[in-house]
């Protein structure tokens, strides 16, 4: 048993020694090789504990490749975990929010979301189920949900365009609105007050309900952003940090063709989201 403890007590350090020499390595041309991991101390002006990560993942000829995980501020808690190709974020990324609850997942294609995204509220519970197609484009039967768990909305997108039928619920299931759109995103008629909905021959199709009391749930806004009225129909507005929140065209308050820029809360663009006459469009370059 000595000679066992003698054994390890001599192996271990060297062991130690070795795993740490194939970290933050560079190769004789100077390029990051293998996997990395950056701390509070090698960036101190980014504000995290010396020995807290910043974040970590594999280089190949000093372009990230592989897996990264980016880390809130106490060093600890994983922010972004996502797959990088050739230093561009390419296939299925996950978000987590403080408390390290999942907050979004999809896949990131040619710098866009590309095929289904699924985010949730803070207590699990699901929030948006969205699906892009190849050029990050609103494609397909989208679902929205209450924090408390029940459907608010379901919308259409075909190419990024709002068609066919938009039902927004009360959270007991109720029909609350129903808005109806032609293949080019125009409406064409909307239903609000109670009533029936009847096609040609008088068969019930959509039926709009008066509200439980228990059902009036504040809802969330979906893909319009809520800004400041600009003093001119072409504005830039910026936050109380000085980051670009918004810059485009603006009518009656509203962001109608432009840029929405969203940021982590580090600083770091996330993502950029276009709009064009009032209505989300697409994601734009990082």
């Amino acid at each position: 048993m000595k000679l066992v403890m003698f054994i390890l007590l001599f192996i271990l350090p060297f062991e130690f020694v070795a795993q740490s020499d194939t970290l933050n390595q560079k190769d004789s041309l100077g390029r990051k090789q293998g996997h990395w991991v950056f701390y509070g101390k090698d960036q101190p002006q980014k504000g995290y504990p010396a020995e807290g990560k910043i974040s970590e993942g594999d280089y190949l000829n000093d372009r990230k490749n592989g897996e990264w995980i980016m880390y809130y501020k106490d060093g600890v808690t994983p922010k972004i975990k996502g797959t990088f190709i050739n230093n561009r974020p390419t296939g299925s990324y996950q978000t987590y929010n403080r408390d390290g609850i999942l907050k979004e997942k999809g896949t990131f294609e040619n710098m866009r979301n590309s095929g289904k995204t699924t985010s949730y509220w803070p207590n699990g519970n699901l929030r948006e189920i969205l699906f892009y197609n190849e050029h990050g484009k609103l494609h397909g039967d989208l679902k929205f949900y209450y924090e408390t768990g029940e459907l608010e909305a379901e919308i259409t997108f075909i190419n990024g365009v709002m068609t066919d039928t938009v039902k927004r619920y009360y959270s007991d299931g109720g029909l609350k609105e129903l808005a109806i759109f032609d293949s080019t995103g125009a409406k064409i008629d909307s239903f609000i007050k109670p009533q029936i909905i009847q096609d040609s021959t008088g068969n019930e199709l959509y039926r709009i309900v008066e509200p439980n009391n228990a059902s009036r749930v504040p809802r969330q806004p979906i893909s319009k952003p809520i800004v400041p009225c600009p003093q001119q129909q072409e504005s830039k507005i910026y936050n109380e940090d000085k980051y670009l929140l918004y810059e485009g065209y603006f009518k009656n308050c509203r962001l109608w063709d432009g840029r929405h820029y969203i940021y982590d809360d580090d600083g770091l663009l996330l993502k950029v989201k276009v709009y064009k006459e009032g209505k989300y469009h697409s994601d734009g370059q990082l």
